[in-house]
C-alpha cells in the first residue's frame, strides 16, 4: 500500500490561520480514507512539535511517525525518515507544502529511494516564472520552482490556466497536471445582510503582491467622488504603516477601518456587512477570496489576470474585472446601488468542484 506523507517545513504563526490548515488536512485525510480504508496522511515536520499545536495536529486523521518523533533538529529528522523509507515494504508519496524545504528534503528522500518515493509538489500562485519573481529571493524561487517541476512525478494546480504557463518552458510536464483547487472555508460563506453598513471592503495580506499601491490609489480616487462611502482593508502586512499614513484622513474621520487581521467569523461577518468587495492583486492564483465573496452575494471588482478572469466565469454576475484605476472607480460606483438575488444552486456547484478536485487530488497520491 502506498503511505502519503505531508513534508511540512513551517507552520503559520497566526492560531487562527493554523487551525484553518489544520482543518483543511482534516478534510484530505477524510476523503483518503474514503478511498482507502487503512490509508492515512502521515505528517512529516522539519521542526519538532509540542505543546498545544502538536496536540491538534494528532487527530485520528494525521499521524505522526514514532522513528522521527524521537529527533529534535531537522538533520536527524529527515535521516530518521529516510530509514523509514528505505526500511518500510511499502511505497510513498511526499507531498510538498512549499517549493523550498520541503521540496528539498523530497528530492534527497526520492535520490535515496528511488522509484519507492514519488514526490508532489503544487502550486497555489505563480512562482515559476521570473516576470512576478524579481530580485535575488525570486530567483531563487523561481529556480527552486523549476527544479521541482523537473523531479517531481505530478503537480497539483489550482486553476486551468496554470497548465499552460508552466508547458510553456516545461513541456514535458503535461502529464504531471492534477487539478484540484483549494476547497471554499464554508464557515466564511455569509448570507448577506438587508441593511450592509461597509460600502467596500478589501482582505488580504498588506504586501506589494497584493497590489497595496493600487489599493491606495483607487479608494483616494473613490472617496474624492464619493466621501460619504465607508470603506474596510482587513488585513495585515510590511505595508501598513504606510497605508495608514495615506490615509490618516479618512481614518481619523472613522469612515475608513483598518481592523488587521481577521479569524475566519469575522471575515464571516465582513462578507454579510459588505456591498463591494476591491481586489487589486496583479496575480490571482484560483482567487479564492473572490469566490467567497461571490458566494456570500457580494459583488467583487478584481484588478485583470488569469486567475480573476477564470474566477469571473464561474461568477459572471458577481465579479467583474479592470485594467485602469477609472475602470476600478467606474465599476465600484455602478455595484454599490446594485443587489444580486440570493442563489442556493451557485453553493451546490461551488461544493460540487471542490469535491471532483479533492477527489483528483487523493487519487494522486494513491495512483501507482
Amino acid at each position: 500500500m502506498r503511505k502519503v506523507i505531508f513534508l511540512q517545513s513551517k507552520f503559520p504563526e497566526d492560531d487562527s490561520e493554523f487551525m484553518y490548515l489544520f482543518k483543511r488536512w482534516e478534510e484530505y485525510g477524510e476523503t483518503l480514507g474514503q478511498y482507502c480504508k487503512e490509508a492515512v496522511i502521515w505528517l512529516f515536520c522539519t521542526n519538532f512539535q509540542q505543546g498545544q499545536r502538536a496536540q491538534f495536529l494528532k487527530s485520528q486523521n494525521i499521524k505522526f511517525l514514532r522513528s522521527v518523533e524521537s529527533n529534535v533538529n531537522t538533520r536527524a529528522r529527515v535521516l530518521a525518515l529516510n530509514r523509514e523509507i528505505y526500511q518500510s515494504s511499502s511505497s510513498f508519496t511526499l507531498v510538498c507544502g512549499d517549493n523550498q524545504k520541503s521540496l528539498l528534503i523530497a528530492i534527497y528522500l526520492k535520490l535515496t529511494n528511488g522509484s519507492k518515493v514519488r514526490v508532489q509538489i503544487q502550486f497555489h500562485g505563480d512562482t515559476y516564472s521570473f516576470r512576478f519573481n524579481r530580485g535575488l529571493r525570486g530567483l531563487v524561487r523561481v529556480c527552486l520552482s523549476r527544479i521541482g517541476i523537473v523531479f517531481s512525478d505530478s503537480i497539483r494546480i489550482v486553476s486551468k490556466f496554470q497548465m499552460e504557463e508552466i508547458k510553456a518552458f516545461a513541456p514535458k510536464s503535461h502529464q504531471k497536471f492534477v487539478l484540484a483547487p483549494i476547497p471554499i472555508e464554508y464557515s466564511r460563506v455569509a448570507v448577506a445582510r438587508s441593511a450592509k453598513t461597509i460600502d467596500l471592503a478589501f482582505i488580504g495580506r498588506l504586501h506589494k503582491e497584493r497590489g497595496i499601491t493600487e489599493l491606495v490609489d483607487v479608494i483616494t480616487l473613490i472617496k474624492e467622488v464619493s466621501p460619504e462611502i465607508r470603506v474596510v482593508i482587513a488585513g495585515d502586512g510590511p505595508l501598513r504603516t504606510e497605508i495608514e499614513q495615506q490615509l490618516s484622513d479618512w481614518i481619523e474621520k472613522g469612515d475608513l477601518l483598518m481592523p488587521g487581521y481577521l479569524s475566519g467569523e469575522q471575515i464571516f461577518d465582513l462578507y454579510a456587512n459588505t456591498k463591494v468587495l476591491i481586489s487589486t492583486a496583479p496575480q490571482e492564483g484560483y482567487g479564492l477570496t473572490l469566490r467567497e465573496a461571490a458566494l456570500s452575494n457580494v459583488l467583487v471588482v478584481a484588478r485583470n489576470s488569469k486567475g480573476a478572469f477564470e474566477a469571473q466565469s464561474t461568477y459572471p454576475d458577481q465579479i467583474k474585472t479592470f485594467s485602469s484605476l477609472s475602470e476600478a472607480v467606474s465599476l465600484i460606483q455602478g455595484s454599490l446601488n446594485h443587489n444580486i438575488d440570493a442563489a442556493p444552486d451557485k453553493l451546490d456547484a461551488q461544493r460540487q468542484i471542490d469535491k471532483e478536485g479533492l477527489s483528483r487530488l487523493v487519487h494522486s497520491w494513491l495512483d501507482n
